[in-house]
């Protein structure tokens, strides 16, 4: 989170734009960043640790919508590298004062 809060603060250098507005734009992307980075790995936790231990049909269904959750989740991890990865090609490939 850091590395985009500084990355916010250099796109609004670069623009001489206000951080703060920048910052109050990026609020909602952030709440979902800090609620998701808080609440999956307890989530997991409690699937891993309680259902996740059910045998029988409940189990079975539990297992199966965990590894749903991580094929998704891997999937979204591919997608983000992809994203950043053509970034980078893009931002190498501009001009200097394009950038």
């Amino acid at each position: 989170m850091n590395v985009a809060l500084e990355g916010i603060r250099q796109q609004c250098e670069a623009a001489n734009a206000l951080v703060f507005e920048a910052y109050l734009d990026a609020f909602p992307w952030l709440l979902a960043l800090n609620f998701r980075n808080t609440f999956m790995p307890v989530w997991k936790r409690i699937m891993d640790h309680t259902f996740g231990r059910a045998s029988g049909p409940l189990g079975d269904v539990m297992r199966q919508a965990r590894d749903a959750m991580n094929t998704a989740k891997s999937k979204v991890d591919d997608a983000r590298t992809v994203a950043l990865r053509m970034q980078r090609i893009q931002a190498a490939t501009l001009p200097p004062d394009q950038v």
